[in-house]
């Protein structure tokens, strides 16, 4: 008897998130019986209440009838202006909380970032209309690599938070550091390992692998309801200057700091219309848009061509790849039965020639099988180890 694994696990999914939507159902209610409690809300639900009686009176005692006229005019009034002021108690409130609303957007606070309740926030965001005029993407992180996708801790709910975020035909854009990048991978290593012994064996291209993994494996989630092109990844090829999480309507900005990660100290929290914030998500549009910003499957594969006896014979374009100092390795099945054991055959990317070497995984560099099982969720046994030869 076969198993739908696939099936079993949306089943349990669907479950979950149908315990998160009676979680989220407990807390407003917790909430709104708080809400109740303010001593406010008290006092004006006890006027109101009280207004109500005073208006009622008269009609219920039926004092007009039995000649208290002037009684009965008495508790009207005093029941209706009662009410005006506290009809009036409660516009002025309005009007007051809006201002201070105001008064955040355009404000800057100093604030530590908080992992959890920045999880919670995407999980909770609201569903967006496709023909609505406000922006479909309500969630982005700029990082070097993002710990919230790598530390066991948070990835899961991450995951969760943004396949349910994805569900609401919300947009999530992410831009990491492309791992490929030596220059870059050893600039921000230095930053970090230079001044602090906690970094001293810090690998932030493994880390990135990590994060690439585990969205392969949201992706691969969001396939079964058809919105994995709600989630976008992009690599940036050159250090911005600032880190951020934005999850509407609020964005965290810190800078990228020496010996110390983005996360561990007190950011800069924006209102997302205000015009800071506008600033740093034009900044992040110009890096996303960047010639040299690549797309998440230019970083996961690359595309080869097979050279045979010098002349051109066929192109491979999603082949799983590791960079090293002296060339590639590369891991696809038929592309290894195609040319093993072959001396005729010279391996081009882009305006490169290299020569392929028959590997099996067992061969492998220990770093390199490490950082294979990292990038890809994934793997075969057989690899090409491919040498620069121009």
């Amino acid at each position: 008897m076969s198993v739908n694994l696939p099936n079993i696990k949306r089943s349990n999914k669907k479950k979950e998130l149908r315990n998160q939507d009676d979680n989220l159902i407990l807390i407003k209610l917790r909430n709104l019986v708080r809400f109740l409690r303010d001593p406010s809300i008290a006092v004006i639900i006890c006027f109101i209440i009280i207004s109500g009686l005073l208006i009622a009176f008269p009609y219920i005692f039926k004092l007009e009838e039995i000649n208290l006229q002037e009684w009965s005019n008495i508790s009207k009034n005093v029941g209706f202006d009662l009410l005006g002021g506290v009809f009036a108690f409660i516009g002025f409130d309005i009007v007051w909380i809006r201002l201070k609303e105001l008064d955040k957007q355009q404000g800057v606070q100093l604030d530590y970032f908080n992992k959890s309740e920045f999880i919670a926030k995407i999980r909770q965001l609201k569903s967006c209309n496709r023909f609505s005029a406000q922006p479909k993407v309500t969630v982005r992180i700029l990082e070097t690599w993002a710990g919230l996708l790598k530390d066991d801790n948070y990835k899961e709910k991450l995951s969760e938070a943004i396949l349910r975020c994805a569900e609401k035909n919300n947009e999530i854009e992410i831009l990491l550091l492309n791992p490929e990048n030596r220059d870059l991978v050893e600039s921000r290593s230095s930053d970090l390992q230079g001044i602090s012994n906690d970094f001293s064996s810090i690998n932030i291209r493994n880390n990135v692998y990590i994060n690439l993994k585990e969205i392969q494996k949201i992706i691969q989630e969001l396939k079964f309801s058809g919105n994995q092109n709600r989630l976008k990844v992009k690599l940036y090829n050159y250090i911005p200057s600032l880190a951020m999480y934005m999850c509407r309507p609020y964005l965290f900005v810190t800078f990228f700091r020496s010996g110390e990660l983005t996360t561990m100290s007190q950011q800069l929290k924006l209102h997302i219309d205000s015009p800071v914030s506008e600033f740093i998500n034009q900044r992040f549009d110009q890096i996303w848009r960047d010639p040299k910003t690549i797309s998440l499957e230019d970083c996961l594969y690359v595309k080869l061509d097979i050279i045979k006896s010098g002349k051109f014979h066929c192109t491979y374009d999603r082949v799983k790849y590791i960079v090293c100092n002296r060339g590639y390795y590369v891991q696809h099945a038929k592309l290894f039965r195609h040319i093993a054991n072959r001396t005729d055959i010279t391996i081009r990317i882009g305006d490169k020639l290299f020569q392929p070497q028959d590997i099996e995984i067992d061969d492998l560099p220990s770093i390199v099988k490490k950082l294979f099982c990292s990038k890809y969720i994934k793997h075969g046994e057989l690899f090409l180890f491919l040498e620069s030869i121009s």
